[in-house]
């Protein structure tokens, strides 16, 4: 447990200089001019100064933290298609034209859950062998950063809107970010682990190419973990998959749940899923006037991700 007297890391350098200049001043000033009662006043005034400092350092800047976790339906079709179920207006394009790509790159593990007219539940199921799991993953991994890309590649993206319609502006390769972080296409892929695996966000993203974020964010993956960093926030999300599958039809009801029909002849395999954000304001960024732009950004996009996904 992190105590409450310790700064921010990257204020423990000059604070602790501080502390070495005043420890310097009191033995080189003060002490080698004792008698003089306003230097000693004085020197009490800046050391109760500086405690004072080192305190609303460590109380008056808090770290914030908020997660969010978005659930998702998942299914299976008899033609070994995956895909997130939504009904939603603003479900993610990049899913419906790419699910049947997404799947043909997990087609050895999504097979075995149809025998080419209906699907089945094998014996192991969602075991650690037998990779439906990494298959969902890697499915959702893609379509989050597909989607991002086609319709919030830039942190500060403009829209005009019109009648039934609306214009976006964003900025699009390196030379247009600015002091902001360009991430490429082929740098995402990297990251999530495309290359090798029979798809790639350069090739199916066309307009877009990469994402435009906040200045001095970097991009990493960590286990199953993607994380977003800057000196103002970090962005992390994690795709968590349940371990019970359903052969049944799925409708949604008027209040939003969805329903099953067991023995349907339009049957999928259906199993759930969460899309699991953590964001994490920085404390040592907390007072800075930039610090709710931050904020508001984050909270736009849990917004948009679940807009595209939910």
């Amino acid at each position: 447990m992190k105590s409450i007297f310790l700064p921010p890391m990257p204020f423990l350098l000059p604070l602790f200089a501080i502390l070495i200049g005043i420890a310097w001043a009191c033995y080189e000033i003060v002490v080698k001019n004792l008698n003089s009662k306003d230097i000693a006043f004085s020197f009490a005034a800046l050391a109760a100064a500086f405690v004072m400092f080192y305190l609303n350092v460590c109380l008056g800047l808090e770290e914030k933290k908020k997660e969010e976790s978005i659930k998702l339906h998942m299914t299976i079709s008899n033609d070994c298609v995956i895909d997130v179920f939504s009904l939603l207006p603003f479900k993610s394009k990049f899913i419906i034209f790419n699910r049947e790509a997404l799947s043909l790159a997990c087609i050895q593990t999504l097979a075995k859950y149809s025998d080419g007219s209906k699907v089945l539940i094998p014996e192991n199921a969602l075991n650690e062998d037998d990779g439906l799991a990494d298959a969902t993953k890697f499915f959702l991994l893609n379509c989050i950063f597909g989607y991002w890309l086609d319709d919030y590649a830039d942190w500060q993206m403009k829209k005009k809107l019109y009648k039934g319609s609306y214009l976006s502006s964003f900025r699009n390769s390196k030379d247009d970010k600015s002091d902001d972080t360009f991430i490429s296409k082929d740098e995402i892929d990297r990251v999530i682990g495309n290359f090798g695996k029979g798809f790639s966000l350069s090739d199916k993203v066309r307009m877009t190419k990469g994402l435009t974020l906040p200045p001095n964010t970097t991009l990493s993956m960590s286990g199953d973990k993607v994380s977003l960093e800057n000196p103002f926030v970090k962005f992390e999300f994690s795709i968590d998959v349940a371990n019970s599958l359903e052969v049944a039809y799925p409708e949604v009801c008027k209040d939003g749940k969805v329903m099953f029909h067991l023995g349907h002849e339009h049957s999928n395999l259906n199993y759930e899923a969460n899309i699991d954000i953590t964001i994490t304001m920085k404390r040592e960024r907390q007072g800075s006037i930039e610090y709710a732009k931050y904020e508001e950004w984050t909270n736009r996009l849990v917004e948009f991700f679940k807009s595209g996904f939910e």
